[in-house]
């Protein structure tokens, strides 16, 4: 898995030369691929805009969360009770697999913060997204782009609610 890795030299990824997605009214800048990392981990930048979030899901896999900047909530449940929790920059979450979670930003400025997660969660970034230019704001999502997700999340083991 590493043998090709291990022939390579470091590569430095600049926010023009990330793969950008626009997923939901979120940015994903695709800073390290399985393909970099010898299928090890995949490593993403994420952008909520304001007012922004992911929907309460869950999948598989574990996800990792570091925020850069901004504030954000993660939505945990335990018990059956729902506790929205604050992250700040420098902090990290992890979700392990099948726990129930979702992400909010209720400030009025948008938040940034690095993912980790594996190979099969980005192909699905990649199938659901929208190809986007890292220069420009994110899109805001369609009924259509919704209804896309739905349909390609499936496929993926990433169910919401």
């Amino acid at each position: 898995m590493f043998d090709e890795v291990a022939c390579r030299n470091l590569e430095i990824i600049t926010r023009e030369d990330a793969r950008a997605i626009d997923l939901l009214g979120s940015r994903l800048l695709v800073r390290a691929g399985a393909d970099a990392t010898g299928g090890a981990f995949c490593l993403l930048e994420m952008e909520v805009p304001a007012g922004g979030g992911v929907p309460l899901h869950y999948h598989p896999y574990p996800e990792v969360f570091h925020m850069i900047w901004g504030r954000l909530e993660f939505l945990r449940i335990e018990n059956g009770a729902e506790e929205w929790i604050a992250a700040l920059p420098g902090e990290t979450i992890f979700v392990p697999p099948n726990v129930r979670h979702a992400l909010r930003n209720c400030d009025h400025s948008s938040a940034r913060l690095l993912v980790v997660v594996n190979e099969e969660h980005l192909k699905f970034f990649e199938e659901a997204g929208v190809v986007a230019d890292p220069n420009l704001p994110p899109v805001s999502p369609s009924e259509q782009d919704l209804s896309r997700v739905l349909r390609i999340a499936a496929k993926y083991e990433m169910f919401l609610g």
